[in-house]
């Protein structure tokens, strides 16, 4: 492997023939105070990229271990569990949720199926008067996890369900989580721990200890998180601000800064939108899922398994932000328009909000992990990430 210390604020290692990546990532550094990132990429079971660099806070620089906030990659390790459990014969994709979940079938979802739950065609995205129980002005709010799924077994849906796709922000962690207690006994993040994190030797946290928030980097938001065009689309009054839990209190930026950068928020189990992590242990997971389900022996699904999830289920506009949407079970598919994971069709992962990104190109065998605590609005796949992706394909070829 290749030192990266010779390029000023870069850390890490690449294998001979990917030292532009390392180049790339040097050139993606936010160089403001506090700001830094991460990168891992896998190839061929083998890691081939481990990079880190800037500052995880201002004054303190980004660390081998460093942990940040990683948004809706969790949504694709959350998918992971699920599929696991389809893959074991212990839930099935077009049985009513109200089967493993009693209650649930209430107001209209009896015919909801979990495959409705992992496309984001359920119509629960949110729930009515949400903010009496969870609200993103109180951190510990997120820790009200069996009154916010109570509220969600008894909503009615938004539409109907199967017929729109809309993105479930926060409310698909809680829902197929639901699903994971009900069948196994544990919560997700007792689910992941147990069964992907330890077998893979990850740094991956769905509900993170206090003892390491010490290594977390605190999140930084573009200005732009805290404009009134941002507000105007994204307040308790609108559809995509009541996804988001949006209280009265908050714009988004300070969401970002002070409710997410919160303890309490951090020791909640948000599965979908609020794991902690770093790049390395998300390229562990895609390399996994990238060469069959199997990392250095260790093996989650079955290939079979992975085609079923990776397969399209739905591909046009996204009835809550109006954008072109690309999407298989519970993964986002590769889309230029808004998800792009590199050259090849059959590539499939999830971004997070404000510049993360993990991804798994079985063509290619390659998995990628992008971390960042510095976001920036976009609704898709931000300049930085686009530019490593691309410097790793190229050394590929």
């Amino acid at each position: 492997m290749h030192s990266g210390d010779d390029v000023a604020t870069v850390r890490g290692s690449v294998a001979p023939g990917f030292e532009r990546v390392r180049d790339a990532f040097g050139a993606t550094l936010t160089r403001g105070a506090g700001q830094g990132a991460a990168f891992s990429a896998y190839h061929l079971g083998e890691q081939v990229v481990h990079l880190w660099g800037g500052e995880a806070e201002a004054d303190k620089p980004w660390a081998e271990d460093t942990l940040v906030c990683g948004f809706s990659t969790g949504k694709g390790v959350t998918t992971l569990a699920i599929q696991m459990l389809v893959d074991r014969g212990q839930l099935e994709l077009d049985a009513p949720v109200s089967t493993v979940w009693e209650g649930f079938g209430a107001n209209g979802k009896e015919a909801v199926t979990t495959r409705m739950l992992l496309n984001h065609t359920a119509g629960l995205p949110t729930f009515p008067d949400y903010q009496r129980i969870v609200s993103a002005d109180e951190p510990a709010s997120f820790q009200r996890h069996e009154d916010i799924v109570a509220a969600l077994a008894a909503a009615a849906p938004l539409w109907e369900p199967g017929t729109e796709s809309g993105y479930h922000s926060l409310t698909m962690g809680f829902l197929l989580g639901e699903l994971v207690r009900r069948i196994t006994g544990r919560t997700v993040g007792e689910f992941i721990h147990t069964e992907i994190v330890k077998p893979l030797s990850l740094d991956y946290w769905v509900g993170l200890p206090q003892q390491e928030h010490a290594r977390v980097a605190p999140l930084q938001a573009d200005p732009a998180f805290g404009n009134d065009e941002t507000f105007e689309g994204m307040n308790p009054s609108t559809l995509s601000g009541q996804c988001l839990f949006m209280g009265p209190a908050r714009r988004l930026d300070a969401v970002f800064t002070q409710t997410f950068n919160h303890p309490d928020f951090r020791v909640a189990e948000v599965s979908a939108a609020g794991p902690h992590t770093d790049a390395r242990s998300l390229a562990r997971i895609y390399g996994a899922l990238a060469c069959d389900g199997t990392l250095e022996g260790t093996n989650l699904v079955s290939p079979a398994a992975i085609r079923t999830f990776a397969t399209e289920t739905f591909n046009g506009i996204d009835v809550i932000s109006k954008i072109h949407s690309r999407l298989g079970l519970g993964y986002a598919l590769n889309s230029p328009l808004r998800y792009p994971m590199g050259p090849n069709e059959g590539s499939f992962g999830h971004p997070g909000f404000g510049g993360a990104m993990a991804f798994a190109d079985p063509q290619s065998r390659v998995g990628i992990g992008y971390v960042t605590n510095y976001m920036v609005i976009g609704m898709g796949t931000d300049a930085r990430v686009q530019a490593l992706t691309d410097a790793v394909f190229a050394s590929l070829a």
